[in-house]
């Protein structure tokens, strides 16, 4: 089973409700509308609308199982840098810190 191509897009509907969409075979179709059961703000519904489709864009052309994988990879250079010849290679050292530090302030962990 496939999912929906990228990019998807975020808007609220009529009556203010978080909706994602894409366009599929020309169309543009909903993919999820976050209506909720009410123990939601207005403002996290659609923080959540906004985080699901980024996650979603962000994945274009990656396969998603293998972003943590990725993650301990570069822990594991960064690692190996810093044990054997981090001053060899600052711009690698911190291109890599940055890396992980962006991905763990954007997972909220």
């Amino acid at each position: 089973m496939t999912h929906t191509l990228e990019p998807w897009s975020y808007a609220k509907d009529t009556y203010g409700v978080p909706r994602i969409w894409a366009i599929a075979d020309g169309e543009e179709c909903d993919v999820a509308t976050l209506a909720g059961d009410g123990s939601l703000s207005p403002e996290e519904q659609n923080a959540n609308a906004v985080r699901v489709v980024a996650c979603i864009n962000g994945c274009l052309g990656l396969n998603p199982a293998a972003y943590r994988a990725c993650v301990e990879a570069l822990r594991g250079a960064l690692n190996a840098l810093q044990q054997h010849g981090a001053q060899h290679h600052p711009k690698v050292q911190t291109d890599i810190q940055q890396a992980l530090a962006q991905a763990k302030e954007q997972d909220g962990r």
